[in-house]
């Protein structure tokens, strides 16, 4: 339990960012009320959370929660996960790059970045689940009311990878009351670059009925500036040179990466928006209508090579990333009662795709095996590019989710030592992802010449080897490997947890969570792909499965 005015209470001292900021300049244009970031208050607040599915104050709290209100964000000058990931005890975090974060609360975590795993903690926005295993969204800090963090088991309260925490990003909804809005902008210089980080954001709220009805526009546009250079290079030597020259096979050139070098390699582009709609439809009921979207270009990315200097990278294929999501949700919430009730559904889309250089991975590949070696029947060498490969790896994915929830939970006013919170939730994702990994030139060097290329082609023809060898396309492909993963899930889940307060500083809690989840994973690996998607006839696949795997139960808790 955390509370500091009104803050977070930060543990430990505050990390140095990679992007060193050497000077900042901020303006902002206020229309009818001040922005949050120059909202200021002197007195202790007490904060609301509905981390437990009840408005509570966070003292009254027995759990392990950190809070951050719209102050705290903007005066920490919180936009990303990774300006407060830190701030939050027992969570810890790994990026891979924009779209690219993992989250783990208290060490318990399923790998990083793989395919079809699952995540261990949950990511929601507002009363939705946004949560990817290590690709997670990284909804942008604009105008959000607070963020909440749950350590520890939520399997009583939240519907979807909660086992180890959850994380809670809620934005601010439309007020009916008054006008009012916003302009904000900043600009600062970035140590080691060239370019400046800018963003620019704004909000307008404007009543429709007064008192009953109101909008609310949010949009942001931000550039953060690259500090990674990408230097000029040359590919690693072929440890089988002599061997190559003796048996008489040609050799593969070596290369520079000059047409790829550049300077501030790794700039972001961060544009969204969201725009809300209040009703109060009568004295006891409220409707929220919320629509997100962001989108994210990344020109190149931040790994670097320690061996070719500080803040520096050698890389011989053009990186790049975008990704862009949305998500349109829906909440009915009122009293049944005595009993407050919550009923919420939600639409979420992301298109993910990314280009990775791989040349250096390739050539690791190319040099586990001399290609000169014959078995007597057949060169038995599958990695073999000719001593000097140069490709790339690209990724798409795409996510599909519905998610619906109800709730019913006791009221604040009740007055009992009883409270508890019954609900269900119901969710079907849809993923389809493609891996492929791509080398030049490939398919252009004689069978004789690059052994690699020769024996897949041998496998992709062979009926022991490719059930469709008889409709093989049989055209030149430079891809090395292809995996197909797609996964359809649905998962139900009813839940509730019930409290008893012996005294007041005494109360026993119990609940209970039955589950029921279905999965539908199609698994489909091969290579010399021939178009930009598999198809199944004309393709060598030599993994091609579909499995099936449900369960359900139940657990106290």
């Amino acid at each position: 339990m955390q509370n500091n005015n009104s803050t977070a209470t930060p543990v430990g001292s505050d990390s140095i960012p990679a992007r060193r900021k050497t000077l900042a300049i901020m303006v902002s244009a206020v229309l009818g009320t001040a922005p949050a970031s120059l909202a200021a208050g002197s007195t202790l607040e007490e904060i609301i959370v509905t981390a437990s599915k009840r408005k509570s104050g966070l003292q009254d709290l027995p759990q392990a929660i950190t809070a951050f209100t719209s102050d705290d964000i903007a005066r920490r000058g919180f936009d990303v996960l990774d300006d407060y990931a830190n701030k939050i005890p027992s969570l810890a975090f790994a990026r891979r790059e924009p779209a690219g974060t993992s989250v783990v609360f208290r060490g318990v975590a399923a790998s990083g970045i793989q395919f079809g795993t699952k995540p261990s903690a949950g990511i929601y926005l507002d009363e939705a689940p946004i949560t990817q295993a290590g690709l997670n969204p990284d909804p942008r800090l604009v105008d959000i009311e607070r963020v909440e963090a749950l350590s520890g088991p939520q399997g009583t309260l939240f519907g979807d990878a909660s086992q180890s925490g959850t994380l809670r990003i809620i934005t601010n909804k439309a007020d009916p009351t008054a006008p009012s809005g916003w302009i904000e902008g900043s600009a600062a210089l970035v140590r080691d670059s060239d370019d400046l980080d800018n963003e620019v954001s704004a909000m307008l709220n404007l009543p429709l009925v007064r008192d009953v009805a109101a909008v609310r526009l949010v949009g942001f546009h931000s550039e953060e500036a690259g500090y990674i250079d990408n230097v000029l290079t040359t590919n690693r030597p072929d440890r089988w040179r002599d061997n190559r020259i003796a048996a008489g096979l040609p050799l593969g050139e070596r290369f520079n990466n000059a047409d790829q070098v550049k300077d501030d390699i790794n700039s972001t582009e961060t544009t969204g928006g969201r725009a809300s709609l209040r009703w109060f439809a009568d004295e006891d009921w409220t409707v929220d209508l919320v629509g997100t979207v962001q989108n994210t270009d990344s020109d190149g990315f931040g790994d670097v090579n320690l061996d070719v200097g500080d803040r520096a990278q050698g890389r011989f294929e053009n990186e790049e990333l975008r990704d862009d999501w949305y998500q349109l949700s829906v909440s009915l919430e009122g009293r049944l009662g005595n009993a407050d009730a919550l009923l919420t559904g939600s639409y979420f889309t992301r298109d993910l795709s990314y280009q990775a250089d791989a040349t250096d991975y390739l050539h690791d590949f190319d040099q586990k095996y001399d290609p000169t070696y014959f078995n007597g029947e057949y060169y038995t060498v599958l990695y073999d590019f000719t001593g000097a490969p140069r490709g790339f790896a690209q990724q798409q994915e795409d996510t599909e989710r519905w998610t619906a929830e109800g709730r019913l939970s006791t009221g604040a006013d009740s007055g009992s030592r009883w409270s508890g919170v019954v609900g269900f939730f119901y969710s079907r994702l849809r993923r389809d992802s493609l891996f492929i990994s791509e080398v030049r030139d490939f398919s252009d060097t004689a069978d004789d010449a690059n052994k690699g290329y020769y024996l897949l082609n041998y496998l992709a023809n062979s009926p022991e080897y490719n059930p469709n060898h008889a409709s093989f396309h049989n055209t030149g492909s430079n891809n090395f490997f292809f995996g197909g993963y797609d996964q359809d899930v649905e998962q139900y889940a009813l839940f509730g947890e019930a409290t008893w307060e012996a005294t007041h500083r005494l109360s026993f809690t119990a609940g209970a969570r039955w589950f029921d989840f279905d999965q539908e994973f199609t698994l489909q690996q091969g290579a010399l792909l021939e178009g930009d998607s598999i198809d199944p006839q004309r393709d060598f696949l030599n993994n091609n499965e579909t499995s099936n795997y449900s369960e359900n139960d139940w657990f106290p808790a």
